[in-house]
């Protein structure tokens, strides 16, 4: 309960189908897909353990399930590898990692000045030609 209202969540006490928020449902889900065990995950939400089997069926295969124990993963990594890093070496991976996001940017920006000259070119060559060069979407 408490980490409920840790949370800011609501627990509702009724019983049936949708008697847990399905909020609740979810998280208990990310959890055990994680690697909690189903009775550590019960306990700290105040669940049916016996529920918990059926709720990963059910929201497994969600969207927000999946990008979550994405995310998971990618932080746990990443904390895991700073965590025995000296703070130098953090400094340089930092460095690093802002030369790469620098460098995607221009190659993104590259990218873009290429479309847009492309499509320039499409828009005179249609007015040139006047011929349809672009497909209109929706149209058969």
């Amino acid at each position: 309960m408490e980490v409920l209202k840790e949370k800011g969540l609501q627990f509702k006490n009724k019983r049936g189908p949708h008697g847990t928020p399905e909020c609740i449902r979810i998280a208990t889900v990310i959890d055990v897909l994680s690697g909690m065990s189903r009775n550590d995950v019960a306990k700290k939400y105040c669940v049916d353990p016996t529920n918990i089997s059926r709720w990963k069926v059910i929201f497994a295969s969600r969207k927000e399930v999946k990008e979550e124990l994405a995310m998971r993963k990618i932080t746990s990594k990443k904390s895991h590898s700073s965590m025995s890093m000296h703070p130098e070496d953090q400094v340089l991976e930092l460095a690093s990692i802002k030369k790469e996001l620098l460098d995607k940017e221009i190659q993104i920006r590259d990218i873009q000045e290429r479309l847009d000259i492309a499509n320039t070119m499409i828009d005179v060559a249609e007015k040139l030609f006047h011929i349809e060069i672009k497909k209109k979407l929706g149209s058969k």
